[in-house]
């Protein structure tokens, strides 16, 4: 029987033994959720402040349309950089 590598042979009836593959195949996936909700919140941040999604550079000083000198992404259409106001 799987289980966390304890034994005890005088269980209570009232004892549950989950399998560690339980364990796993529920804990992992809400981990991964919980992470890609968490990028994805910071993401959002990161265009609202003016810095790049993929890196977090700062943007603010660049137009819509052109690369990020970090990792080359496009600086987003909706953000709305200082320089682009002039």
């Amino acid at each position: 029987m799987w289980g966390f590598g304890w034994f005890v042979y005088d269980l209570p009836a009232s004892f549950l033994i989950v399998p560690s593959a339980l364990v796993i195949a529920v804990f992992v996936p809400l981990a991964a959720f919980a992470e890609w909700g968490r990028r994805r919140q910071l993401r959002i941040i990161a265009e609202m402040v003016g810095k790049c999604p993929i890196c977090a550079y700062d943007l603010r000083a660049h137009k819509p349309g052109d690369k990020c000198p970090e990792c080359g992404t496009t600086v987003p259409a909706k953000f709305d950089s200082p320089s682009s106001k002039i």
